[in-house]
C-alpha cells in the first residue's frame, strides 16, 4: 500500500510538470545506465534510515533537474541495521544530453554511493 502512495505522489508531482513517462529505479540499478526522453521523470527509490539520508552528490542540472525528495518510513520495525524505510528522489529530464546521477548516503558510521548513467534523448527517439 505504501508503494502505491509513493507512485501516486510521483505521478502527481511529475504529471503537473510534464507529459512524459515515469521511470522507476531502485538500488539494483546502481552503476547501470538508463535512456529516457526529454519530459520523462526518473523516480529513484533507495533504502534509508531516518537518521541519515541520500543526498545529491552530482548531476548536470541542465539535463536532469532535481524535483522532489521524500522519506517513507517502514510499516514495521526492521531488524536490518540502517534500514528504516525508503527515500524517494524525483528528477525531470529537461534537456537532451548525458549525465551521471550520483547520490551519497551517510548514517551513523555507514556510507554508501549510488550512481546512474542517464542519457536523455528527444521525445520519440
Amino acid at each position: 500500500m505504501r508503494w502505491l502512495v509513493v507512485v501516486l505522489l510521483a505521478l502527481t508531482i511529475v504529471g503537473t510538470a510534464t507529459a512524459g513517462r515515469v521511470v522507476g529505479v531502485g538500488g539494483n540499478k546502481n552503476g547501470e545506465d538508463v535512456r529516457i526522453d526529454v519530459g520523462d521523470a526518473i523516480v529513484v527509490s533507495l533504502s534509508s534510515s531516518s537518521a541519515g539520508g541520500w543526498r545529491l552528490a552530482s548531476v548536470n542540472r541542465r539535463i536532469l533537474r532535481p524535483d522532489a525528495v521524500s522519506y517513507i518510513p517502514a510499516l514495521r520495525r526492521s531488524t536490518v541495521a540502517g534500514y528504516g524505510g525508503v527515500q524517494v528522489l524525483i528528477f525531470s529530464a529537461v534537456r537532451r544530453g548525458e549525465t551521471v546521477l550520483k547520490l551519497s548516503y551517510r548514517a551513523g558510521g555507514a556510507s554508501r554511493t549510488f550512481s546512474l548513467g542517464v542519457r536523455v534523448q528527444p521525445p520519440g527517439s
